[in-house]
C-alpha cells in the first residue's frame, strides 16, 4: 500500500462531490527516533570474520532486516561466490535476500534476476515466486509512469509487452497471496514477508486483511518504521485517524527501515489523517515537514494544497497543486485538486482544462469525449441569460464563496492500484470518473456553457446513478435551461438519496411556484465531510 490522498469538495449552486485529496508554512516539531530500539541497529555493524557461504548468507540477512542494503548485498555475493559450506541453507537463500536488497533500493531488473535465480536454486520456492510476480508488477507499473506511448521505442514496447505477458501467465492476483500464504505458513517468524504480504493485500484494496498483516511485523519489530508507516495508511483508509496518527508517529521513532520509501512517507500519511480530523493547521506543518524530507514527494504536495485550501489560502494551494502535478503529471487526484482549487478562485477555464486533464492522464475513452469537443453554448435563449445575471447579482456570495463537502462512497483508494494488465492502465472506480465529471459539469455551468454542463453530468450519472451532487446539478442545470418538468424530475432523485438536505426541497418548490428558471441556494447542504477511502473484499 501506498498512499491516502484527500478529495476537495465544493457546494455552491452546483454541487461538485467532495474531492480535494490528500498530503504549509507552518513547521512540524520533528520526532525524534526512539532511544532505547532493541530490535535492530541501523549503525552499521563491523564485517565479522566469516568463512562459509552459510555465516555470510545468514549476516546478509541481519543486514536485510536492519535496512543496510548495499552491504547485504556484498554479503549475499560473497555467499555465493564462496559456494561452500552452506549447512542449513543452500543458493536459494543468498540470491533470495540478494533479490531483497536490490529492490529495496529499487533495483528492479537486478532483483528480478536474482529471484529467478532462487527459483532456479530450488523446485518451490513460494516467497520467491511471490517476490518475483510483485517486481514485475512494479517494473510495468513503472513503465507506463515514465513513458508516453506514443514516444515508446519498439524496445520499450515489446519489453512492455513482455511484462504483460508474464503476468497474465504466471502472476494472477491470487497466485501471489496464495505463495505468501504457504511462505508464512512455513516461516512464521519473517517479518519482511509480513510486510510484503501487507503491501500486496492493500495494494488490492483489502484493507482489513492487510492490516492483519502489519501487525504481524510489528509484532515481531514493534519498530519497525515501514511496517507502521504502512499501517498508519491503513487506518487511515479504515477511518481510524487518532490510532493512524499514533503509527506514523512511532514510524518516524522507529528503526529506521524503509526500503525505497523515507519517513517523509509517514509525515505525509500523519497530514492526511489531521486533514480527515479537520485540524487543517497542524496537516499542513505536517505536509510541510514530508516536502522538507523529499522535496520531489507528489503526494506531499498534493496534501499540502489540500490543507491550504480548507484555509482558503487558495493562491498557496494553487502553487503547491501545480507542483504536485509537475511531479506526477499521471495523477488523477492532483488533476482533480487543481481543477477544484481553480473553482475556487473563479478560474473556470483552468478548471475545466484540469478537469479534462485528469481524465485524459488515464486515458478514460468514454469520459474523454465530453473533453474533446465543449461546444461554446451561444445559442442560448437570452431570457435564460438574463435569469443567469439577475440570480447571480442577487447572491454571488452564495454561488460562489459557500465551501463544504458533500460525503462520497468512492474516493481514490490510499494504495498505489494494481496494474489492470489487460488494459495496459490503472484501473479506475466508473464512481471516481463520474466524480470527476460532476466537477466538469459544474466548472462548465460557472463558464456559461450550460449544454455541455448538462451532457457532462448526465455522463456521471450513466457511471454513478447514485451521486447525489449529479442529481442536484442536474436538476439545476435543467431549471437554467427552461426545462422545469425535467428538473424536478432531478430533484426528487437528489432528494431521495439525501432527504436531509432541506435546500434540494426548496429548489424544487421554487421552480413549481414561480417561473425564475435559475435556483438560488436555499442553505448549505450538510457540514463538511471528507471522502472516505473505499475498502473493499472483507
Amino acid at each position: 500500500m501506498r498512499y491516502v490522498l484527500a478529495w476537495l469538495g465544493l457546494a455552491t449552486t452546483v454541487f461538485t462531490t467532495p474531492l480535494l485529496w490528500t498530503r504549509t508554512t507552518l513547521a512540524a516539531p520533528p520526532l525524534q527516533r526512539e532511544e532505547n530500539s532493541n530490535q535492530l541497529n541501523l549503525t552499521t555493524p563491523e564485517t565479522p570474520a566469516l568463512e562459509t557461504s552459510a555465516e555470510w548468507t545468514q549476516y546478509c540477512i541481519t543486514l536485510v532486516q536492519a535496512g543496510h542494503y548495499a552491504d547485504a548485498i556484498t554479503a549475499c555475493q560473497t555467499a555465493l561466490d564462496l559456494d561452500k559450506d552452506w549447512e542449513d541453507s543452500d543458493a536459494s537463500i543468498a540470491w533470495y535476500y540478494n533479490g531483497s536488497a536490490l529492490r529495496a533500493q529499487g533495483q528492479l531488473q537486478p532483483a528480478l534476476h536474482s529471484y529467478e535465480k532462487a527459483i532456479r536454486e530450488r523446485s518451490t520456492f513460494s516467497l520467491a515466486e511471490a517476490e518475483r510476480c510483485r517486481v514485475l508488477l512494479e517494473m510495468q507499473q513503472r513503465t507506463i509512469h515514465t513513458t508516453d506511448t506514443d514516444e515508446n521505442t519498439p524496445h520499450e514496447e515489446q519489453r512492455n509487452e513482455e511484462l504483460l505477458n508474464e503476468l497474465q501467465t504466471n502472476c494472477h492476483h491470487q497466485t501471489i497471496l496464495d505463495n505468501y500464504a504457504q511462505a508464512l505458513t512455513e516461516h512464521p517468524d519473517d517479518p519482511i514477508a509480513w510486510l510484503h504480504q501487507g503491501t500486496f493485500l492493500a495494494q488490492l484494496n483489502r484493507s482489513v486483511r492487510a492490516l492483519r498483516s502489519y501487525d504481524q511485523a510489528i509484532q515481531l519489530i514493534p519498530t519497525y518504521s515501514l511496517a507502521l508507516a504502512h499501517r498508519c495508511a491503513v487506518l487511515n483508509q479504515l477511518k481510524r485517524y487518532q490510532a493512524a496518527i499514533a503509527d506514523c508517529e512511532r514510524a518516524v521513532r522507529g528503526n529506521g527501515v524503509w526500503e525505497d520509501e523515507t519517513p517523509a512517507y509517514a509525515w505525509s500519511q500523519r497530514s492526511y489523517a489531521l486533514l480527515e480530523m479537520e485540524q487543517y493547521h497542524e496537516a499542513v506543518a505536517s505536509a510541510q515537514q514530508a516536502i522538507q524530507l523529499a522535496p520531489t514527494y507528489a503526494d506531499a504536495w498534493n496534501n499540502q494544497a489540500v490543507g491550504l485550501w480548507r484555509l482558503a489560502r487558495y493562491d498557496e494551494a494553487a502553487v503547491a497543486i501545480a507542483e504536485a502535478v509537475t511531479l506526477n503529471p499521471q495523477s488523477v487526484q492532483a488533476r482533480f485538486n487543481q481543477g477544484r482549487i481553480f473553482s475556487s478562485m473563479q478560474q473556470y477555464d483552468n478548471a475545466i482544462q484540469a478537469y479534462c486533464q485528469a481524465i485524459n492522464s488515464q486515458a478514460i475513452s468514454r469520459s474523454a469525449l465530453y473533453c474533446t469537443a465543449l461546444p461554446t453554448d451561444t445559442e442560448l435563449v437570452q431570457s435564460t441569460e438574463q435569469n443567469l445575471e439577475q440570480a447571480i447579482d442577487q447572491s454571488s456570495d452564495q454561488l460562489i464563496d459557500q465551501l463544504t463537502d458533500q460525503p462520497s462512497e468512492n474516493s481514490i483508494n490510499s494504495s498505489t492500484p494494481v496494474l489492470n494488465t489487460h488494459t495496459n492502465q490503472m484501473p479506475i472506480d466508473p464512481s471516481i470518473e463520474a466524480d470527476v465529471l460532476v466537477n466538469l459539469g459544474a466548472a462548465l455551468w460557472y463558464a456559461g456553457r450550460y449544454q455541455s454542463a448538462l451532457e457532462t453530468t448526465q455522463a456521471a450519472l450513466s457511471l454513478n446513478p447514485e451521486s447525489f451532487a449529479g442529481w442536484y446539478n442536474q436538476g439545476v442545470i435543467l431549471s437554467v435551461l427552461g426545462r422545469s418538468s425535467e428538473a424536478l424530475a432531478a430533484y426528487d432523485q437528489a432528494n431521495r438519496l439525501s432527504p436531509q438536505l432541506i435546500c434540494v426541497l426548496a429548489d424544487a418548490l421554487r421552480i413549481q411556484a414561480t417561473t425564475v428558471t435559475l435556483p438560488v441556494p436555499a442553505c448549505e447542504p450538510t457540514e463538511p465531510a471528507s471522502a472516505p477511502a473505499k475498502i473493499t473484499g472483507e
